[in-house]
Formats: structure tokens, sequence, C-alpha cells
């Protein structure tokens, strides 16, 4: 209250510097007429939670230990700003608006890689509910600058979509989907969902394919649902049939380990074996080649496969046996 040409925006967060001392953190920003925020001149009061003492900084000065100095709150008020084609503080030829599915007031904190933090949160069209991805913004927490992403990857669902595919996962139990990111997989624009239960407590991730809501790997932990996730991939007869950039087509010569020609997958029956010495599970539409029928351990083989960097599962869309006489 010691600087009333600013509003508060957001709840103050407690946060400690280097030498354990706390301070309440709270975003300030200007106030043009009309009640209208300014994203461009963002400042931080720090206070002292022993002494109550009080700086104001701009963000190009806060104290490199500070985390956080813009609030969650700025961050979604931000990201509705630049959705309005009207507004002073930004300009573009669309509107949009944010989905405000994130944990935080609408975004969710994530790491950069050189470990700063971001506010991620998407956007969708403000004249449809066909859940189509219209981007993608990233507000740094110390600065306040946002970016947005656009791309070939527009088009595909909008975390509003992938909230709905992660309920339907577990309707016995009522799970529901928290926390919506937008993340590369293996280059594939993939949704990681947390799943929780009726009490709020975290069950499993769910790695949902962001341009096929039939692609899904779930796992107790990160590393378990995206190997779930690349196995879905590369195992699944409609994904490696598509074009998709995540997916390598390689030639592979070697010996029949083991071979199960009456295996079912998405409801198809195929043929899944291994070579000697490879850990690989190729899997094949028989009703395509139906001498892999014939397949047995200790055939000489040549084959062409789909794979995905990482997946235990690969498709195989060319076989030949050079034992089969």
């Amino acid at each position: 209250m010691r600087n009333p040409k600013f509003e508060q925006v957001g709840e103050p967060i407690l946060e400690i510097d280097n030498n354990g001392q706390p301070y309440w953190v709270q975003t300030l920003l200007n106030v043009r007429w009309a009640g209208q925020l300014v994203f461009n001149d963002i400042h931080v009061s720090l206070t002292n939670a022993d002494t109550g003492k009080t700086t104001v900084y701009a963000t190009k000065d806060l104290p490199k230990w500070v985390d956080a100095g813009v609030s969650p709150e700025a961050a979604t008020r931000m990201n509705r700003t630049y959705g309005n084609p009207y507004a002073f503080n930004f300009r573009h030829k669309n509107q949009i608006k944010p989905t405000e599915n994130g944990s935080e007031s609408g975004v969710t904190p994530v790491f950069n890689n050189d470990r700063s933090i971001s506010y991620f949160d998407d956007f969708t069209t403000v004249t449809s509910n066909a859940d189509s991805d219209k981007g993608y913004s990233l507000i740094n927490t110390r600065t306040g600058d946002l970016t947005f992403y656009v791309g070939k990857n527009v088009g595909i669902m909008d975390s509003d979509g992938a909230m709905k595919v992660a309920k339907q996962l577990h309707p016995q139990n009522k799970w529901h989907g928290s926390n919506p990111v937008i993340m590369n997989i293996d280059g594939t624009p993939t949704w990681v969902v947390s799943m929780m239960d009726q009490n709020e407590r975290f069950r499993e991730y769910a790695y949902i394919k962001g341009a096929d809501q039939n692609v899904i790997g779930e796992g107790a932990n990160a590393a378990d649902a995206l190997a779930s996730y690349r196995n879905a991939l590369a195992g699944s007869v409609q994904t490696a049939s598509a074009n998709d950039d995540s997916i390598k087509t390689e030639t592979i010569t070697g010996k029949v380990a083991r071979v199960n020609a009456n295996a079912t997958l998405d409801d198809k029956q195929v043929v899944i074996f291994k070579l000697v010495d490879d850990d690989t599970l190729f899997t094949l539409d028989s009703s395509k080649a139906q001498t892999a029928l014939l397949l047995q351990a200790g055939d000489d083989v040549q084959i062409k496969a789909k794979t995905v960097k990482g997946a235990s599962v690969a498709n195989v869309i060319a076989l030949t046996n050079k034992s089969l006489k």
C-alpha cells in the first residue's frame, strides 16, 4: 500500500533470498485511463517479512534470487489482453482466448532449459467449440516477457480437448486431467496431462498425441508414461501408416528369434516377431503380407520398418523372408 500509483495484481508470493531471509514478492502494474493495466512496465515490490521494509524494483533490476516477480494472476490477465485484438498493449489479426487450464490461476509454471521459469497457457478460437489449438504463450516469471508460438502444429487439439480425452480414460475411477502442457516428444506435439483422483491426489501421467486422440500412453511416473506413449506411436497401425515426421523408416536384416502369428493389435490380426540380438518387437499387418503367417523362428529376413526413437515396438511395412522357398 506504500505504492498507490501501482495496482497490486495477484497474491504476494513468499520467497527466500540466498541468506535465508524471507520476503513477500508482489507484482505491481501501472494503470492507464479506463483502468487498463500496462504490461510493458512491470514493477515488483519486495517486503522483508521480518521488518516490513519495502523496496520496489523494475523487473530489469530485480535481485537474481527472485524466481517469480510476475504473479500467475498477472500472467493470466496478460494472456487475456493479448487475446483481445483491440487491446492497446498487443496487436494481432485474430481474436483468440487463453484456455486457462493451468495449475496456478489459469497458467502452469514450467522450467526452461536454462532453469528459468515461464508460465504456460495455450490459446483457442473464441468463435468455435472445435477444441482447436491456435498457439501457446510462455511468459517469463522474472521479466514478464510474453512469447507467442505458432507454426505447423497449430490446428491440433487444444488443452480443453486433451482434458476431455483424459477424463474418458478412467471413468470408473472418476479421475480427471490437470496441468496440461504441450511438449515435443520425438518430434510429435504431445499433451502431457496429470491424472488426479477425486481427492486431487496424483495418480498417473497421460501422454496424448495432439493430432490423434487415439494415441495415448499412460504411466505412474514420467518414464513409464513416455515408454508407453512411444510404443503407442510406433505400435499403432494407424500411426505407422500416417505421414509423421517423428517416425523413421529403416531397412533391417536379421534372423527371427520368436514369432506369434496370431496376435491382435487395434482389433486387427497381426504378426509379432523379434530378431536375434534385437529387443524390438516388430508388428506386421498380415492382411498386407499373408506370407508373414508362415514366418518361423530361424528364418533369415530383411524388413523395412517404421520406428520411433526409444520405442520397443516398430511397424513393418515390407518383409522379405529369405528362408521361404
